[in-house]
């Protein structure tokens, strides 16, 4: 029961994290503070075992009405 425990408070931190990264960038979005955004063309990942971050570069999709003059 205790491992259950632990697992749950792990993604409960995990996803603490996430949501405050995302609301950090959306703040930024909305301030028109572009350079700042730090998941733009790429996505960022937090690892459950160390919460070390991840990141894969996405290509800029030209055709996109929000973010193609980003």
């Amino acid at each position: 029961m205790q491992i259950r425990i632990i697992k749950l408070l792990l993604f409960f931190t995990n996803n603490a994290i996430a949501s405050s990264m995302a609301i950090i960038d959306i703040i930024f979005y909305f301030g028109g503070e572009y350079k700042n955004i730090n998941s733009l063309n790429k996505r960022i990942g937090i690892s459950n075992h160390d919460f070390s971050l991840h990141s894969i570069n996405v290509k800029k999709n030209k055709f996109c009405k929000y973010n193609k003059n980003l």
